[in-house]
């Protein structure tokens, strides 16, 4: 069994042409639920590239696994999984649908500082988003119950 099944197969997901500018630490009005202070502690409050329309794709956990192994699984070569910080508020924003509910996380590699981070998106129960980061290297592994999902660029 893979470590990832897509689920956006046959979807059209494009995440919009973004400047660049928006970083996730200054987005207060969209983590209305909780916008975790280490965006800013370990300086990634950090504009990024202008970036043109973008496909994306939607994959599901279905086997235990850390961050490192979920991502290496589908790309050795993380750069080309990786959004930018604007690219993740841009897609939160307008393909909210792709989301993981009930509580249950969805993962968005990212880079900044020359390493790699995962923005972890929560839906609270109040409502509001909740957004919280971690290393990538992290050793901490997800349980595939939880069904969480990863955002990619394609």
């Amino acid at each position: 069994m893979d470590i990832l099944q897509l689920i956006s197969a046959g979807q059209d997901i494009t995440i919009k042409a973004c400047d660049g500018q928006r970083t996730i630490a200054k987005a207060k009005e969209l983590f209305t639920g909780f916008l975790d202070a280490d965006f800013e502690n370990w300086n990634l409050d950090k504009p990024g590239k202008a970036t043109p329309a973008t496909k994306a794709k939607v994959y599901e956990l279905r086997q235990d696994a850390t961050f490192k192994q979920m991502f290496e699984s589908l790309n050795p070569d993380l750069d080309k999984l990786c959004l930018t910080q604007a690219q993740i508020i841009a897609f939160i924003e307008d393909c909210r649908d792709w989301l993981r509910t009930k509580g249950y996380g969805t993962f968005f590699l990212f880079k900044e500082n020359e390493e790699y981070f995962v923005a972890t998106v929560h839906f609270r129960s109040s409502g509001g988003l909740r957004v919280l980061v971690d290393k990538l290297r992290a050793r901490h592994s997800w349980t595939a119950d939880g069904r969480h999902r990863l955002v990619l660029v394609v």
